[in-house]
C-alpha cells in the first residue's frame, strides 16, 4: 500500500517503575509467541498477529526522526509497538529499488535494508512477514510494473526470475536465522502481478508466477505460510472473481489476505466478507493492511479495535491477525503527506502514537470488558493522563494487584482516561476499586458517551478497598470517554485497580 490522499492535550508524565504484584491481573496481550526448534533452526510464530508494517521506519531514523509513547518517553519505534502489543513485523522488499538518502520513496526496502530490519525485529522476539512486492517499485491494484532485471524475460524464463529471487532472498533469510511466519508472493494483486505476463487476462501464467514463489519458500521453508493479498475486503464478488479465477488455473496459497481502508463505516460487511472467504476456500484470512486517518484517531482506534474483532470472530479459529500500515510515519513532506499514520507530530521530527495503537492491547470482546488495560498491568499502556504536576501520577505495587496511585507532595490535580470505542449501542456499568484517603477538592470517576449524557460519581472515603460504580450508561455513537479525575492538595491520595466497563 501507499496511497496518498491529500479531549486534552497530554502533558508529561513521570512514571515509575511497575511492580508485578500478585493478584489476578493479567497481560493485556492475547496473543501466543512461540518459538520452535525445527530442521529450520528456529521459527518465531504468533497464533494471532498484531502485526505493523514499518518499511520506513529504518530511513526516518536516518533522516533524524523519533518517536514517544503516550507518557511523552522517547524510545526505539519497535520498543514502542512491542509495548503496545505488537507481535509481528511485516517487512515489504523490493528486488532492484531506487533509493535516496534525501527521499523516502520506498524506504531502504531492497534485500539488504529488509533483512536488516527483520533481524533486528526478530532478535526482539517479533513475528516476521515477507511482503514481496515482486517489482522495483510499489506494486498494487494500478501498478504491477516487471523489475528493469526481467524486462524483456519470456513467461518461462520470468518463472524462474520469481523463483531464483524468492528463493535467494529466502536463503539469505536462513542465513541469518530467521525462517518467516508468513510470507506475500506478490502485493495487492487485484488484476495480476509482473503485467503484462501475469495480468489477470493471462490467468494461468498468473497462477504459474506464483506457484514459482510459493515452491520457492516452501524448498527453503516448509513451515512458512504463503499469502496471496488483494485490496477491497468490502468488495466480495471481486475477491471471490480473483480467487475462483487463481483456483481454476491451479494456483497455490495458504492464507488468503486482504487490505482494508474504508473506515469503521463498512466493517459489518467486511465482518462478513472475513467468513465466507475462509470458508469459500478452506483457508484462513488477514487483514494484512490497514489504516485510517491520523487526525481521526478515535475513529482509527474504532476501527482497528472493531477489526480486529472481526478477525477474531472468523469461525473454526481462520482469522490469523491484523496489520497496521505505517502506523509510524509522519504525515509531513517526507512521506509525500501519507495521513494514515498513528503518530502525530508534536514538534520538528518527534512523532506521539496515539490511542489507535492501543487497540492492540485489547483483548476483550464485545461483550466483556471494554477497558484495554483494566489492572494497569502495563503501565498506562491504553490510558491517556492529563496532570498538572509531572509526579502526580504515579503506579506502584499494591492491594491484590497493580495500582494506580495518584499522590504528590504538592497540591496537584490529574486525569486518567480511555477513549472506549467499537462499542455496541446498549446501556453500559463502568466500576472501580478504590482506597480513597479522602479531603480531595475534586474526586470522581467519570463516564461520558459520546452523544450522551455525562455521568460522574464521587469517589467513597476508605481505608480499604471499595467498589465505586456508574450504572445506566447510554452508548448511542459507538464511544464513551471514561475514567478517574482528582485535584487535590499535597498529602492527600486514592489509589485505583480493577476499571471494568461492560455492557449489560
Amino acid at each position: 500500500m501507499f496511497n496518498l490522499p491529500a479531549i486534552f492535550s497530554v502533558f508529561s508524565l513521570l512514571m515509575t517503575s511497575l511492580l508485578a504484584g500478585c493478584g489476578s491481573g493479567q497481560s493485556p496481550q492475547s496473543s501466543t509467541t512461540t518459538t520452535t526448534t525445527t530442521t529450520q533452526a528456529t521459527l518465531t510464530t504468533v497464533a494471532f498477529a498484531r502485526g505493523a508494517d514499518i518499511g520506513w521506519s529504518t530511513q526516518l531514523s536516518s533522516l533524524g526522526y523519533t518517536w514517544e509513547d503516550q507518557t511523552q518517553t522517547v524510545l526505539p519505534v519497535l520498543q514502542i509497538l512491542k509495548n503496545h502489543g505488537v507481535n509481528l513485523i511485516r517487512i515489504r522488499t523490493f528486488v532492484n529499488p531506487a533509493i535516496s538518502s534525501g527521499s523516502l520513496g520506498v524506504g531502504a526496502m531492497n534485500q539488504a535494508g529488509s533483512i536488516a530490519l527483520a533481524k533486528t525485529a526478530n532478535a526482539m522476539g517479533f513475528a516476521i512477514m515477507i511482503d514481496f512486492h515482486l517489482s522495483d517499485t510499489w506494486a498494487d491494484p494500478g501498478h504491477q510494473s516487471i523489475p528493469a532485471a526481467w524486462a524483456n524475460d519470456s513467461y518461462s524464463q520470468m518463472q524462474t526470475d520469481v523463483s531464483n529471487y524468492v528463493s535467494g532472498f529466502m536463503t539469505a533469510l536462513a542465513a541469518a536465522g530467521i525462517y518467516p511466519q508468513y510470507v506475500q508472493i506478490g502485493n495487492e494483486i487485484n488484476s495480476g502481478l509482473l503485467w503484462p505476463i501475469g495480468e489477470y487476462t493471462n490467468p494461468s501464467q498468473m497462477a504459474g508466477l506464483i506457484n514459482s514463489g510459493y515452491s520457492a519458500v516452501k524448498a527453503v521453508s516448509p513451515s512458512t505460510q504463503v499469502i496471496v493479498h488483494l485490496a477491497g475486503l468490502s468488495n466480495l464478488t471481486d475477491l471471490e472473481w480473483f480467487y475462483d479465477l487463481l483456483k481454476a488455473n491451479g494456483g497455490k496459497w495458504d492464507v488468503t489476505g486482504f487490505s482494508y481502508y474504508d473506515g469503521p463505516g463498512t466493517l459489518a460487511t467486511s465482518t462478513a466478507n472475513l467468513s465466507t472467504m475462509a470458508s469459500r476456500y478452506s483457508k484462513p484470512v488477514m487483514i494484512c493492511e490497514i489504516g485510517y486517518t491520523e487526525t481521526d484517531f478515535m475513529n482509527t482506534a474504532d476501527d482497528m479495535k472493531t477489526a480486529i474483532e472481526a478477525v477474531q470472530s472468523v469461525p473454526n479459529s481462520m482469522g490469523l491477525g491484523v496489520i497496521y500500515w505505517e502506523p509510524d510515519a509522519p504525515d509531513d513532506a517526507t512521506t509525500s503527506s501519507y495521513s494514515l499514520g498513528a503518530v502525530s507530530e508534536v514538534s520538528s521530527k518527534l512523532l506521539q502514537f496515539n490511542t489507535a495503537i492501543d487497540q492492540f492491547l485489547f483483548t476483550g470482546s464485545t461483550v466483556g470488558n471494554q477497558i484495554i488495560d483494566s489492572q494497569f498491568s502495563n503501565a498506562t499502556n491504553g490510558w491517556q493522563i492529563t496532570s498538572t504536576t509531572p509526579a502526580a501520577i504515579y503506579t506502584q505495587a499494591g492491594g491484590n494487584g497493580t495500582m494506580l496511585s495518584f499522590n504528590a507532595s504538592t497540591a496537584y490535580g490529574g486525569t486518567i482516561w480511555e477513549d472506549v470505542t467499537g462499542l455496541p449501542n446498549g446501556t453500559y456499568t463502568m466500576t472501580a476499586w478504590i482506597e480513597n484517603g479522602g479531603g480531595q477538592t475534586t474526586a470522581q470517576m467519570f463516564a461520558w458517551p459520546t452523544g450522551g449524557s455525562n455521568m460522574t460519581v464521587n469517589l467513597p472515603i476508605a481505608a480499604t478497598w471499595s467498589q465505586v460504580q456508574i450504572t445506566n450508561i447510554q452508548v448511542t455513537q459507538g464511544t464513551a470517554w471514561v475514567g478517574i479525575s482528582i485535584s487535590a492538595n499535597s498529602g492527600q491520595w486514592a489509589n485505583i485497580e480493577s476499571v471494568s466497563f461492560t455492557q449489560n
